[in-house]
């Protein structure tokens, strides 16, 4: 009778300790994908935060090109007053072809 309790005394301690060791197994598997999820939720913050820079720049870009059209425009007006204010007092022939071959 000794025997047998002793064997299932051995019997339960060997099942509780294979428990125990999936258990830390599992805990440390958690731990893990705690850690990882940690990281991609950082990498998610720092892309979101990127894309906010990337819209502010493109919409910087926008703006540039806009005023650049205007900028253009605007140029292209004054040299067409500076000719003409050249047609006035000069040849005109040889003003005009020197300021427009600009644009």
């Amino acid at each position: 009778m000794i025997k047998k309790e002793k064997d299932l005394k051995d019997n339960l301690q060997n099942e509780v300790t294979k428990t125990k060791e999936k258990l830390e197994d599992y805990l440390s598997f958690s731990n893990k994908i705690i850690k990882d999820i940690e990281r991609i939720n950082k990498g998610i913050k720092s892309f979101e935060k990127d894309e906010k820079n990337m819209i502010k720049i493109l919409t910087y870009v926008s703006k540039i090109k806009k005023n650049d059209k205007e900028f253009t425009k605007l140029n292209e007006a004054c040299m067409r007053n500076i000719k003409i204010s050249f047609e006035e007092k000069e040849n005109k022939v040889k003003y005009e072809e020197y300021f427009f071959n600009y644009l």
